[in-house]
């Protein structure tokens, strides 16, 4: 399987890292343009979840591939 990688700055990293849950850290990550399947692939949630928080629903479960941030200055 091939590696998705998404980049993003020290300062976003520093943000998403001071978020405290999983909602949050998914409506930032989608501000930042990371794609639906990616976030939940790096949060280790399954798609739905993400999905749902973005849509405005509940539910979710667990994924399996986790996507790696490359920090850019």
């Amino acid at each position: 399987m091939a590696e998705r990688t998404f980049s993003m700055t020290r300062a976003h990293k520093n943000h998403l890292d001071g978020l405290e849950t999983k909602s949050a850290k998914i409506r930032f990550l989608n501000e930042l343009g990371c794609p639906r399947a990616d976030i939940a692939r790096h949060l280790g949630i399954v798609y739905q979840h993400v999905k749902n928080v973005l849509d405005g629903s509940s539910k979710g479960g667990k994924s399996k591939t986790p996507l790696r941030i490359i920090i850019t200055d």
